[in-house]
Order: structure tokens, then sequence, then C-alpha cells
């Protein structure tokens, strides 16, 4: 089978700003959203309260209350990123209109930032690809190796919103990973993801994965759809890709990954030997250029493979390389520049974390929060942290910090948190968009245009282009 179909379903984050005192109702305005939705052609699902619409997505309010938009089934990358950019566009305009209709509203932001510092939550990016003939238990073998690696070109970017401190991260969907296999969702989730509705007769399966997240570059989402539904293929083929890259510890691996803008540092594989996520990333790309050709392989392997080869091989050369491209650099670019104002670096702010790990630890004990934390509570005579105090004070000295500092380290943490809000903010609100009006970025891919068209018409191949038709 050469044709591949695929999907992806962004989930976004929604902020309604009250205008003046006026109560802020989430829920009111997430079903306000929904009946805006209907100005768009439509039927309504037969089982559940979404929208299907006529270029052959889906418009649904998820668990949560966030908005989510499927793409329709898609046969190649541009298609993929075609249909993303138009319903995200397709809901900013919704949201846009709510704004204006609502007096009691502000502003409304959408975002795909993947996690809220605040409340430590996550939202993502699921996709699916169809497949024929694979148990679950040799895809997972056989595809993990790849989903742990690929995190060099389609991580998001951000920090650790578990820390405490300050953890620059590829990709922040990892943290809130748990689990290599799991059939969880919301909870414990899982780099594979057990999922397995067919969706589809005559045998063919769904492989639904959840360890993604959602970005704002055309690169990394035309890379992340292109050579995951490549390795699909070769799986299928019975090409065995993975066998050579299986993980002893998976979760270790794709956290080791994600902590590494170098992409240096390597992972413990079950055969003895050690290998980073470029050297796992250029095996499978060697099994697909290999294959390439074949039948069944999609027509357009050859173009993915051109570009995936051109991704590692700037990788190689380290994060500035990738600095306008991939989301993961370009934010660590602009959290870097955002720092050096103030004299220092991500790594010597790193260097709070293990500090704050243990202020934190012990406000919990007292029933206090992080929000009470501040250097003079710290040292206050009668500070209930005194002791500990007086037990960090050696590890401060030997990372030059001092306790005066711990103020401007807060901040600086907050305002870095709210930079990355701003960057995934859709719409001209958003850091990201206004790096890409002002040509600073270098992330298009060609092919990927005429996004009014698919915000109105379905694929022209595939059952989404039938349901669109009848919609």
């Amino acid at each position: 089978m050469g044709e591949r179909l695929f999907g992806v379903e962004t989930e976004y984050g929604l902020s309604v700003i009250p205008a003046g005192a006026a109560h802020h109702d989430h829920d009111r305005a997430t079903r306000e959203i929904f009946e805006l939705a209907r100005r768009f052609p439509h039927l309504p699902g037969r089982r559940s309260s979404g929208l299907f619409l006529g270029n052959g997505g889906r418009f649904y309010i998820d668990c949560g209350a966030h908005p989510e938009m499927a793409t329709p089934e898609c046969a190649n990358p541009w298609d993929a990123c075609r249909y993303v950019r138009a319903g995200e566009d397709m809901l900013h305009s919704i949201v846009e209109e709510f704004t204006r209709r609502d007096r009691r509203t502000a502003q409304t932001l959408l975002s795909k930032g993947n996690v809220d510092y605040g409340t430590r939550a996550t939202w993502g990016c699921h996709e699916s690809y169809m497949h024929h003939g694979v148990d679950q238990g040799t895809l997972s073998r056989q595809i993990i190796p790849h989903l742990v690696s690929r995190v060099i070109f389609c991580g998001a970017g951000g920090f650790d919103s578990h820390s405490p401190g300050i953890d620059f991260v590829l990709s922040p969907r990892v943290p809130h990973l748990r689990a290599v296999v799991s059939s969880e969702s919301t909870s414990a989730r899982g780099i594979f993801h057990t999922r397995d509705e067919p969706l589809c007769g005559k045998g063919y399966r769904r492989l639904h994965v959840l360890c993604g997240e959602s970005l704002c570059g055309e690169t990394g989402t035309w890379l992340k759809v292109g050579t995951t539904a490549l390795v699909v293929a070769l799986i299928e083929a019975g090409k065995s890709p993975g066998d050579a890259m299986i993980l002893q510890d998976s979760l270790t691996a794709i956290r080791t990954f994600a902590a590494d803008p170098s992409c240096t540092h390597p992972a413990k594989l079950i055969n003895g030997r050690e290998a980073t996520a470029l050297a796992m990333q250029y095996h499978f790309l060697n099994l697909a250029e290999k294959h390439a050709g074949a039948a069944f392989m999609p027509t357009w392997a050859g173009e993915v493979c051109v570009r995936w080869r051109a991704i590692l091989d700037r990788l190689q050369h380290g994060s500035a390389a990738v600095a306008r491209t991939l989301d993961w650099a370009i934010k660590l670019a602009i959290f870097e520049n955002h720092v050096r104002r103030y004299d220092t670096t991500l790594s010597r702010l790193a260097r709070w974390t293990p500090i704050l790990a243990e202020l934190s630890a012990a406000l919990a004990g007292l029933g206090d929060g992080e929000l009470g934390l501040t250097a003079a509570f710290v040292l206050a005579k009668n500070s209930p942290l005194a002791s500990l105090r007086k037990r960090l004070a050696p590890q401060l000295t030997e990372h030059g910090l001092q306790w005066e500092g711990l103020d401007d380290f807060l901040a600086l943490r907050m305002a870095l948190f709210e930079i990355d809000t701003r960057y995934s903010i859709v719409g001209e609100h958003g850091l990201f968009t206004a790096l890409d009006r002002r040509r600073v970025l270098d992330h298009h891919v060609p092919g990927v245009d005429n996004i009014p068209h698919a915000l109105e018409h379905p694929p022209t191949v595939g059952r989404a282009a039938l349901r669109g038709q009848c919609i």
C-alpha cells in the first residue's frame, strides 16, 4: 500500500480576559464559541456533540473545555500542514467574532502552547496514522525508538512545568509522559498509546500518537507527520526499522533527549551500545532512503528523505543552525537573548532549580505555597525556613548564588514563562506570528499554501473527500 492516510488533532488553550469588573465564565465562552462555529457549513456528529466541517475536518470541545480541531484524513505532509493552518484560521476567526460580540470580554486568546505554567496542565497535538496487518506489540516495539528520538526536530521547546526552577526542554510535553506504553490520554500518558479503534474496515487500523505537541513552524509539523508515516510504512512492510535501536529505558531516553539542546547526549540501547537521538534518526532515515522507491512507500517518500537529512545535518552543528527554523531552537534563542540583558544565562539560572526544589518541598510541608516565597521570607530571623537556609548556604556559595538574588530569579523565571506563552498565541498577538511577519524566520515549506481553499474544500483523495462533498 503506497498511499498513506494520516491526520492531526490540535488542542488549543483558551484565555478569556473580561472587560473591567465583568465576571469571567470560561464555560460560557466555550459554549458560545462552539455555537459560532455553526456558521460554517457542517453536519452534527451522530454520536457526539462535535461538528463535521465542509473541508472534511472536525471541530469539537474536548475534555477540560478546550477547543479542538481535527484535520481531515490527509495523504501527504503538505496537506497535513495546510489543513492544520486552515483549522487554525477558522478557529481564530470564530474567537475574534466572539470578542467583538461579547461586551463582557476585552480579549480572547487562543494558544497552542502545550503547557500551562500556572496550573501545570498540558494539552497537545495528537496524530493518527492508518496501518494494516501490524499487531500492537510489533508496532510499539518498532515505532517507540522513532517517537523518542524525533523530539530533536519536532519539539515545541519551553520549560519543564513541573520544575520549581528553570529547566529548558526541547519538548515540554515530555515531563508529562509517565509510561512507555499506556491506554491513558489524560493521566499516566505513554510514549506509545494503545487506543486502537479500527475507524475503517478490511483490517486497517489507526496508530494514535499523543506524545507529540503543537508546533508553530511548518518545518517541524511537516517533518513530524512525514517521517512518522514513512517509519509506519517500513514497519508495515516488515523491514523492522526499530530493531537496531531498541532502548533499555525509553522513558529515561526521551527525557534525556528532551533536556539536551546540543543533541549529543546518548541513551543506552538494549544491545549494550549507546546512541544519540541524532544517530537514531539517521538510522531510520537511511532505511527510508534505501526503500524510498519501493511500492509500499508513498510517492513523496524521496522528498521527505531530502528534508529529513537536511535538518539532521544542520542539527549536527548545534541549535544555532536551526534557530530560525525549528520551534524549540527559535525559543531557545529568544530566551537566551532575554536573559542576556540581565547579565546571566539559562545554565546559570538553572543552578537555582535544586535550591527551589528544597524550598518548595519545605513550604509544602508547612502548608504554604510557592507564592509566598521571597528573599525576605527566607532571610527573616524567625523564618520557618531558617534551618534549611543554613543547610543550603554551602550549596549557594558553590554555585555563586545569594539569597538576595532570589526575588530577581523568580521575576525572571516568570518573564520567561510569559514569553513562552506569548510565543504560541494564535494571530497578531502571538510572538511567533510577529517574528514570521518580520521575515526573521525560515520555517516555511514550499507547497504548504492555498490555505483559504483548504478552509472550504476537503482533500481530493480518501474518505474525507466524500465526507466534505456530503456536507
